[in-house]
């Protein structure tokens, strides 16, 4: 039986993207019209959606995607489809992927989210607030600040 000299990692080491990150997300498809991908993330308060097409991931919108084009084109954008706005498909990772992995990764190439795939279908996505809920999980209550339970 041999022993390892090194310490045993601390949790945090150990975390996997499928324990900080939003399991379930929401999506919607390539063909749908633009300004319903801006209401349904107004609707679900987040910045971004998975974009499938045939069931299988094709792209991200933002809504900084919407916003550009809608300053550029407003008088377009009823008519456009997600499609024709969305980003190429994302930076994708499997829910066992190590966080700090990922997170490093995302940090290097300044991403804002990793898409959660697992057997080729999106169950979560990861931002950049997850990866933050995670720091201040790991840092602890500021100075005067209450300890509040970190959300994910």
């Amino acid at each position: 039986m041999s022993h390892s000299t090194e310490p045993p990692a601390a949790p945090e080491e150990r975390w996997t993207i499928g324990q900080r990150a939003a399991l379930s997300p929401h999506t919607i498809g390539a063909d749908q019209r633009l300004t319903l991908a801006a209401e349904r993330m107004e609707q679900l308060g987040v910045h971004q959606l998975p974009v499938l097409e045939g069931g299988q991931l094709v792209g991200m919108i933002s809504r900084r995607d919407i916003a550009i084009l809608d300053a550029l084109r407003p008088e377009q954008l009823e008519h456009m489809r997600v499609a024709q706005a969305m980003a190429g498909v994302p930076y994708c990772v499997e829910p066992g992927a190590s966080l700090s992995a990922v997170a490093r990764h995302m940090a290097r190439r300044k991403l804002g989210s990793a898409v959660v795939r697992e057997r080729g279908k999106v169950v979560g996505i990861f931002t950049t607030t997850h990866a933050l809920s995670a720091l201040c999980e790991l840092l602890g209550p500021a100075d005067g600040e209450p300890s509040h339970e970190a959300t994910h």
